[in-house]
Protein backbone atom coordinates (compact mmCIF):
# COMPACT_ATOMS: atom_id res chain seq x y z
CA UNK A 1 0.00 0.00 0.00
CA UNK A 2 1.33 3.43 -0.84
CA UNK A 3 0.47 6.58 1.03
CA UNK A 4 -1.02 9.33 -1.15
CA UNK A 5 -2.02 12.82 -0.13
CA UNK A 6 -4.28 15.40 -1.78
CA UNK A 7 -2.63 18.48 -0.34
CA UNK A 8 0.42 20.56 -1.07
CA UNK A 9 1.77 23.07 1.44
CA UNK A 10 4.94 24.67 2.69
CA UNK A 11 5.05 24.27 6.49
CA UNK A 12 6.66 27.10 8.48
CA UNK A 13 9.88 26.45 10.36
CA UNK A 14 9.38 24.64 13.67
CA UNK A 15 11.72 24.09 16.55
CA UNK A 16 12.11 20.50 17.74
CA UNK A 17 10.56 19.93 21.15
CA UNK A 18 12.16 17.69 23.73
CA UNK A 19 9.97 15.02 25.26
CA UNK A 20 9.48 15.48 29.01
CA UNK A 21 8.22 12.83 31.44
CA UNK A 22 4.47 13.02 31.89
CA UNK A 23 1.90 11.50 34.16
CA UNK A 24 1.25 8.86 31.48
CA UNK A 25 4.25 6.91 30.29
CA UNK A 26 3.38 4.68 27.31
CA UNK A 27 5.97 2.35 25.82
CA UNK A 28 8.00 4.22 23.22
CA UNK A 29 8.65 2.55 19.89
CA UNK A 30 10.79 4.94 17.88
CA UNK A 31 11.47 4.03 14.26
CA UNK A 32 13.92 5.81 11.99
CA UNK A 33 12.34 7.92 9.25
CA UNK A 34 12.41 5.94 6.02
CA UNK A 35 12.29 6.79 2.33
CA UNK A 36 9.06 6.27 0.34
CA UNK A 37 7.96 2.68 -0.31
CA UNK A 38 5.98 0.87 -2.88
CA UNK A 39 5.62 -2.87 -3.01
CA UNK A 40 7.03 -3.96 -6.37
CA UNK A 41 6.55 -7.68 -5.69
CA UNK A 42 3.21 -9.51 -6.00
CA UNK A 43 1.70 -10.43 -2.62
CA UNK A 44 2.92 -13.78 -1.33
CA UNK A 45 2.09 -15.64 1.87
CA UNK A 46 5.51 -15.98 3.51
CA UNK A 47 4.23 -18.54 6.03
CA UNK A 48 3.76 -21.09 3.23
CA UNK A 49 7.20 -20.58 1.67
CA UNK A 50 10.58 -22.03 2.40
CA UNK A 51 13.34 -19.53 3.24
CA UNK A 52 14.76 -19.87 -0.28
CA UNK A 53 11.47 -18.65 -1.84
CA UNK A 54 11.25 -15.32 0.02
CA UNK A 55 11.91 -12.45 -2.40
CA UNK A 56 14.92 -10.21 -1.85
CA UNK A 57 13.53 -7.71 0.67
CA UNK A 58 16.37 -5.27 -0.01
CA UNK A 59 14.90 -4.63 -3.47
CA UNK A 60 11.54 -3.49 -2.10
CA UNK A 61 10.83 0.12 -1.25
CA UNK A 62 10.21 1.18 2.34
CA UNK A 63 7.03 2.93 3.44
CA UNK A 64 6.93 6.71 3.57
CA UNK A 65 5.63 6.74 7.13
CA UNK A 66 7.24 4.72 9.96
CA UNK A 67 5.10 2.13 11.77
CA UNK A 68 6.08 2.89 15.38
CA UNK A 69 5.27 6.04 17.31
CA UNK A 70 6.57 8.16 20.15
CA UNK A 71 4.44 9.99 22.69
CA UNK A 72 3.93 13.71 22.05
CA UNK A 73 3.66 15.98 25.07
CA UNK A 74 3.29 19.59 23.95
CA UNK A 75 5.60 21.83 25.95
CA UNK A 76 4.63 25.38 25.06
CA UNK A 77 1.62 27.27 23.77
CA UNK A 78 1.79 27.70 20.03
CA UNK A 79 3.58 24.40 19.35
CA UNK A 80 2.14 22.92 16.15
CA UNK A 81 2.23 19.96 13.77
CA UNK A 82 1.18 19.34 10.16
CA UNK A 83 0.23 15.84 9.10
CA UNK A 84 -2.44 13.16 8.88
CA UNK A 85 -4.42 11.08 11.35
CA UNK A 86 -3.32 7.46 10.99
CA UNK A 87 -5.70 5.71 13.40
CA UNK A 88 -7.11 5.48 16.92
CA UNK A 89 -6.34 2.64 19.29
CA UNK A 90 -6.70 1.67 22.90
CA UNK A 91 -3.31 1.67 24.63
CA UNK A 92 -2.34 0.70 28.14
CA UNK A 93 -0.54 3.45 30.03
CA UNK A 94 1.10 3.45 33.42
CA UNK A 95 -0.43 6.10 35.64
CA UNK A 96 1.51 7.41 38.62
CA UNK A 97 -0.48 8.62 41.62
CA UNK A 98 1.25 11.89 42.53
CA UNK A 99 0.26 11.61 46.20
CA UNK A 100 1.23 7.98 46.86
CA UNK A 101 3.64 7.19 44.01
CA UNK A 102 1.57 4.07 43.27
CA UNK A 103 1.73 2.92 39.65
CA UNK A 104 -1.43 1.56 38.06
CA UNK A 105 -2.36 0.70 34.49
CA UNK A 106 -5.13 2.41 32.59
CA UNK A 107 -6.43 1.82 29.07
CA UNK A 108 -6.87 5.08 27.16
CA UNK A 109 -8.13 5.91 23.69
CA UNK A 110 -5.10 7.18 21.78
CA UNK A 111 -4.61 9.20 18.61
CA UNK A 112 -1.85 8.01 16.24
CA UNK A 113 -0.76 10.99 14.12
CA UNK A 114 1.90 11.21 11.38
CA UNK A 115 3.67 14.56 11.27
CA UNK A 116 5.22 15.76 8.04
CA UNK A 117 8.40 17.67 8.85
CA UNK A 118 9.75 20.67 6.96
CA UNK A 119 12.17 18.39 5.06
CA UNK A 120 9.12 16.24 4.05
CA UNK A 121 10.20 13.34 6.28
CA UNK A 122 7.63 11.77 8.61
CA UNK A 123 7.51 11.07 12.34
CA UNK A 124 4.64 9.23 14.02
CA UNK A 125 3.30 10.44 17.37
CA UNK A 126 0.67 9.25 19.79
CA UNK A 127 -1.34 11.32 22.27
CA UNK A 128 -4.13 10.35 24.66
CA UNK A 129 -5.54 13.80 25.48
CA UNK A 130 -9.28 13.18 25.83
CA UNK A 131 -10.08 16.49 24.12
CA UNK A 132 -7.70 15.92 21.19
CA UNK A 133 -8.80 12.31 20.66
CA UNK A 134 -12.48 13.25 21.00
CA UNK A 135 -12.25 16.15 18.55
CA UNK A 136 -10.47 13.99 15.95
CA UNK A 137 -12.80 11.00 16.40
CA UNK A 138 -15.81 13.29 15.97
CA UNK A 139 -14.31 14.80 12.80
CA UNK A 140 -13.58 11.35 11.37
CA UNK A 141 -17.08 10.10 12.25
CA UNK A 142 -18.68 13.15 10.57
CA UNK A 143 -16.54 12.66 7.44
CA UNK A 144 -14.72 15.97 7.82
CA UNK A 145 -11.42 14.07 8.22
CA UNK A 146 -10.56 10.89 6.31
CA UNK A 147 -7.96 8.67 8.02
CA UNK A 148 -4.56 8.58 6.23
CA UNK A 149 -5.73 11.13 3.66
CA UNK A 150 -6.93 14.49 5.01
CA UNK A 151 -4.14 16.91 5.87
CA UNK A 152 -4.51 18.54 9.29
CA UNK A 153 -2.88 21.27 11.35
CA UNK A 154 -2.74 20.88 15.16
CA UNK A 155 -1.76 23.80 17.40
CA UNK A 156 -1.35 23.47 21.17
CA UNK A 157 -3.22 26.28 22.95
CA UNK A 158 -2.10 25.46 26.50
CA UNK A 159 -3.83 24.37 29.68
CA UNK A 160 -7.46 25.40 30.22
CA UNK A 161 -9.43 25.16 33.47
CA UNK A 162 -12.30 22.66 33.33
CA UNK A 163 -15.75 24.17 33.69
CA UNK A 164 -17.01 21.39 36.01
CA UNK A 165 -14.08 20.94 38.41
CA UNK A 166 -10.78 22.48 39.54
CA UNK A 167 -8.62 20.49 37.09
CA UNK A 168 -7.09 21.69 33.83
CA UNK A 169 -6.89 20.02 30.43
CA UNK A 170 -4.79 20.51 27.31
CA UNK A 171 -6.54 22.51 24.59
CA UNK A 172 -5.81 22.31 20.86
CA UNK A 173 -6.79 24.08 17.66
CA UNK A 174 -7.40 21.62 14.82
CA UNK A 175 -7.82 22.64 11.18
CA UNK A 176 -8.07 20.63 7.99
CA UNK A 177 -5.80 21.51 5.06
CA UNK A 178 -7.58 21.70 1.76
Amino acid sequence: MTDEFDFDYQPPAQTESVQQPTQYAPPVQEQPVQQPITNTQPEQDVSEMGAFEIPDLRKGKLSIIPVGSRYWTPESEGEFKYGIVRRFENQIYEKIDERTGEITQETLRTLIFAEQREDLSWVVFSNCSKKLVGDFEGSVKSGEIILNKTGVFIKYLGKVKNATNSFKHDDFEIRTIG
